[in-house]
């Protein structure tokens, strides 16, 4: 019934129903008792005695003076008083039999023959009726007015739009400890890998993942670290593997760095928030300027960390690029400002309060850095 309710409800103007029938005055002679029930909605035991698409539909319909002509000869006479008898619904009842209709198709087919024959051999230096010459013309020659908007996509992450938003390419992952650097398109199955080096991209998911866990209220010193670092690994949060490639020395930098001290304050405080989901709708004219549509495009991403000081917001992000001295800070702020500007959005959006400071924290300079908002 489902797929059938789908069917019925998706014409706009006309809905043309086909149905076969092997014995047609039979079939409405069986049917007939419904033009004699006063409710418009059949009877439950006449639903579920159905054996297809068509003993719901027809005497549905038979009710409607649609269906008079075909009824009166077979002696079945329709209730005048119905509401759906004098419903404005305009039902069109044609009977074709099986030669009939294999008729119209032999001939439909002959027809479009005979036409594509005829334009074969058709002059088309020969204006014939210029009126339709400049019609044909101007029908060949439209251009969509939305075309630009055809290219939008209803949904994207924040990722996306941050290459949408930027030239510079943006794969990127810090060779900590001699990590080799390497990328690759699909994941490489464990037996064929051809070192147990961690890629870049998979190492800043590795760092994510610990510093989501770690608890800064907990861990002050390197050996909290260490022994946080091996809890995770008897618990088979991370491999061996993981803990080689994790570098401790710039994880316990920034345990001890100043933006930590802030968040060991906020989750005391219960007001630090760490790799927060968030969906938001925004018009395709501001994210793209050259588009001027008022199409509502889904934005969804996740926020490595903020936290509230002040009644105010504070945005970290993480970031494991390779950037060198004396202007990686700069490259990191170009790269990930348009990704900041979106997580700014949401989350003044979604909490109404106002984003006061922004963050990078660079494990690749070892330091944090401010984006200006």
């Amino acid at each position: 019934m489902r797929v059938l309710y789908v069917a019925m409800t998706r014409a706009k103007e006309k809905l043309i129903l086909t149905g076969g029938i092997k014995n047609m005055d039979k079939m409405l002679t069986k049917w007939g008792s419904i033009c004699r029930q006063e409710g418009k909605q059949q009877l439950y035991y006449q639903l579920s005695n159905a054996a297809n698409y068509l003993d719901w539909v027809i005497p549905a319909l038979m009710r409607h003076r649609g269906f008079e002509e075909i009824l009166k000869p077979l002696g079945i006479r329709q209730d005048i008083n119905n509401p759906l008898y004098g419903a404005r619904t305009e039902i069109t009842i044609k009977q074709y039999s099986y030669e009939e209709a294999a008729q119209y198709e032999y001939a439909e087919q002959i027809y479009n023959r005979v036409n594509q024959k005829d334009l074969g051999y058709w002059d088309t230096g020969v204006v014939y009726n210029e009126s339709i010459r400049k019609e044909i013309r101007s029908r060949m020659d439209y251009q969509y007015p939305y075309q630009a908007e055809t290219n939008i996509h209803t949904k994207l992450t924040v990722s996306e739009l941050k290459k949408l938003g930027q030239l510079e390419a943006e794969d990127f992952g810090v060779p900590i400890k001699g990590i080799e650097r390497r990328s690759r398109e699909f994941p490489v199955p464990e037996f064929i890998r051809e070192s147990d080096t961690v890629a870049g991209s998979d190492l800043g998911t590795l760092y994510h993942g610990v510093l989501k866990s770690i608890n800064l209220t907990l861990v002050k010193t390197k050996g909290d670290l260490e022994a946080f670092l091996e809890g995770l690994l008897h618990k088979g949060k991370i491999s061996s593997r993981d803990r080689l490639a994790l570098d401790i020395e710039k994880l316990f930098q920034f345990t001890a760095s100043p933006i930590a001290e802030r968040m060991r304050k906020a989750m005391e405080a219960g007001r630090l928030y760490r790799e927060r989901q968030f969906v938001m709708g925004m018009k395709a004219g501001e994210i793209n300027s050259s588009l001027r549509s008022e199409e509502l495009v889904l934005i969804q991403g996740i926020i490595d960390v903020y936290f509230e000081e002040d009644n105010e917001w504070v945005l970290l992000d993480y970031k494991t690029d390779t950037v060198d001295e004396p202007d990686g800070e700069e490259i990191l702020v170009r790269r990930y400002g348009v990704q900041l500007d979106y997580y700014q959005k949401a989350l003044e959006q979604l909490t109404g309060k106002r984003v006061k400071e922004r963050i990078i924290y660079s494990f690749g300079l070892n330091k944090e850095i401010k984006a200006a908002n």
